[in-house]
């Protein structure tokens, strides 16, 4: 099933090896920070090739995954399109440059006509490129990283292939790239040959980064992304796909009815595919509830609290729903229904939104002090440990 997935993977994306050990987006973005100083490395280019390129709207993950990895980190602006122009990556390159690691689309739902050239210039400067296919259940069957020039990319099992996505995790990221990097991928790597598998371990591969993660990673995950995978075939994706895109653009008609939300770059007039982001700043001007308000209200009518935006936020009050290819028409139109019946209670009574949830086992939390960790603690021990004299004066022990 590993191998299997692999090769199924290899002909959606036109790498030549994939790898599972990766739990999750951000590990599969380290795998290609590793991989990608490997690569430098043996080619005794690593202390020139020491800065990384990606753009303020790729998942953060990326430049911080480069910047554990040792990189520099040069993060591109968005221009007027939504996207970083092409001269803006122009001034980036230079000798300097080991990669790009980007995403397209971004988590705005814009995709980057001129990606062919970027790719390209980093090619041109002696870099390499890695897709951030979080967001590939738009065009799965219909574009193929390795087509565009890219090197390597990442698919999450866990938001495109079916694996369960619940509570976190758990997650894989498989990570894919061409045969130029495969010697530096991780090990063990499931091999085929004659009709029988065999383990490619590290002492097999002496330029491996070695393990990321536990021996397998997720196999579970894996089990049910190569189940499904193989159930749907080539025209099953095909129309998940198709699925995915009509889901986001009736969601798009339906959710810019309700007041108080508005579309990210409202000026750029293209379709979203997979996914749009979208603002409720108006709302929360004309309130004083905010998205995290929104949230909390609307579990109280059994749904899942909204994903809102990685950082930073470029837009007020975000949120974005993503409805994939998963949901019935029904569910969706629930879903919708929910966000604008709490948006108008928002405007109608918005204490109510303000003090929620109000069904669930756990109330409010308030989280002015988040970011002040001399005064929370997640354990008992770490409370004692942060807190032990105050405790002392109170107990006299």
């Amino acid at each position: 099933m590993l191998h299997g997935m692999s090769e199924m993977l290899c002909e959606l994306s036109g790498m030549d090896q994939f790898v599972f050990q990766a739990g999750g987006g951000a590990d599969a973005a380290y795998v290609n920070a590793v991989t990608t100083r490997a690569y430098h490395a043996d080619r005794g280019e690593l202390e020139q090739r020491n800065e990384i390129i990606t753009t303020i709207q790729t998942h953060p993950c990326n430049a911080a995954t480069a910047a554990a990895a040792g990189f520099k980190v040069i993060t591109l602006m968005l221009g007027e399109d939504g996207y970083p122009p092409l001269e803006a990556l122009e001034a980036a390159v230079s000798e300097r440059t080991a990669g790009m690691m980007i995403g397209n689309p971004d988590d705005m739902g814009i995709y980057n006509p001129q990606i062919k050239q970027w790719v390209d210039l980093v090619h041109d400067a002696g870099g390499l490129c890695f897709y951030d296919h979080a967001n590939f259940n738009g065009v799965m069957s219909k574009l193929r990283a390795r087509e565009l020039g890219f090197d390597a990319c990442m698919f999450m099992l866990h938001k495109t292939f079916a694996a369960p996505f619940g509570g976190g995790g758990p997650a894989v990221g498989a990570y894919g790239c061409s045969a130029a990097l495969e010697p530096y991928m991780p090990r063990p790597l499931v091999r085929s040959e004659g009709g029988s598998f065999s383990l490619e371990d590290i002492d097999q591969a002496p330029k491996s980064v070695g393990r990321v993660r536990e021996y397998w990673g997720n196999v579970p995950q894996i089990v049910k992304a190569y189940s499904w995978t193989r159930s749907m075939g080539a025209e099953g994706i095909r129309f998940a796909s198709d699925l995915s895109v009509l889901s986001n653009n009736y969601m798009e008609k339906r959710l810019l009815e309700i007041p108080g939300l508005s579309i990210s770059h409202p000026d750029i007039k293209s379709r979203r595919l997979e996914m749009t982001r979208y603002s409720l700043g108006k709302l929360q001007e004309d309130t004083g509830v905010t998205v995290f308000d929104i949230q909390n209200r609307m579990v109280d009518f059994g749904v899942d609290a909204p994903w809102l935006s990685h950082e930073p936020w470029l837009v007020p009050e975000p949120i974005t729903p993503e409805a994939g290819e998963t949901w019935p028409i029904e569910d969706l139109d629930y879903w919708i229904d929910v966000l604008a019946h709490v948006c108008r209670e928002a405007y109608e009574d918005p204490e109510i939104v303000k003090t929620a949830p109000h069904s669930q086992a756990i109330g409010p939390v308030d989280g002015s002090r988040i970011n002040e960790p001399d005064q929370w603690a997640t354990t008992w021990r770490a409370y004692k440990r942060k807190h032990g004299d105050r405790l002392k004066e109170r107990t006299g022990s």
